[in-house]
């Protein structure tokens, strides 16, 4: 891949309702996780109960060429058992009950066809691809274009990644697909501006940790603001943090101190 900064055609515009929000764009961590397993159907049942607006997913390609959820590289946490998650086919994924500190429970692990069929509706998805497979970025981004296509996703989906040459490869190639770098933190979002327009990421994601008000003030400047996501909120303390400097959108474990957004922004 040659870094120039063209492209295959200009990106377009991104959709309001990831820009110009009058609520605060929460995603729940794995689904709304604790009493149902990360990554689960039931996490993203509860996700609906909650009225989370979005949520943040991770994904993996099977042996099979199936996208899942799924978020370790290896299955000896969430399975139970030794194995490589991506170097396995589906079938054999769904062999195994997910577990939840340490106890089995009744979820399976799931396809990003199965969530996106039964929650397409409801949320708008951060898909935090997990790169552990033997198939090479150009396959993964060629794969992931079909899929977001075929499901008709492309304003409702944004693909996450803290590679940057992946990220690059999906705005050069696939322009249609809003994505996000991960880990531009202190002081490497000082070098943003010099990624070409036609490799530049729509959206900036860190650890909420790693910023400070140099950071925030630049977030701010730059007019990136609107376009960055922290990660991941873990209680009012670091809620209030966050929300001090402006930001709206976050990746937030599911939790009480949640409770007074959420309700006001699924109030009619």
């Amino acid at each position: 891949m040659v870094l120039l900064g063209g492209g295959y055609g200009a990106k377009p515009g991104l959709p309001l309702h990831l820009i110009e929000r009058t609520s605060p764009l929460i995603f729940a961590h794995r689904g709304a996780v604790d009493p149902a397993p990360e990554n689960s159907a039931a996490a993203l049942r509860q996700a609906r109960e909650r009225h989370y607006p979005a949520v943040e997913l991770d994904i993996q390609i099977s042996r099979d060429n199936h996208f899942f959820l799924f978020h370790d590289r290896t299955t000896d946490r969430l399975l139970g058992t030794p194995g490589h998650a991506s170097r396995m086919d589906f079938s054999d994924l769904q062999q195994h009950d997910i577990r939840q500190n340490g106890q089995p429970t009744a979820a399976k692990v799931i396809t990003l066809a199965q969530a996106v069929g039964d929650f397409g509706d409801d949320f708008i998805f951060y898909l935090d691809v997990k790169r552990y497979s033997d198939k090479d970025l150009v396959q993964i981004a060629e794969r992931l274009d079909r899929f977001l296509g075929q499901h008709d996703l492309y304003d409702r989906v944004i693909v996450s990644s803290a590679h940057f040459l992946f990220t690059s490869y999906l705005e050069y190639r696939y322009p249609r697909i809003i994505t996000c770098l991960e880990g531009l933190k202190p002081p490497s979002h000082h070098f943003f501006s010099l990624i070409p327009r036609g490799f530049r990421p729509d959206f900036i994601a860190t650890f909420h940790h790693q910023i400070d008000d140099d950071y925030a003030a630049w977030l701010k400047s730059s007019g990136m603001l609107p376009r960055y996501i922290a990660f991941t909120v873990k209680d009012s303390t670091e809620l209030a943090k966050i929300r001090h400097w402006g930001i709206d959108k976050f990746i937030a474990d599911d939790g009480a101190y949640l409770d007074g957004l959420l309700n006001s922004a699924h109030a009619p």
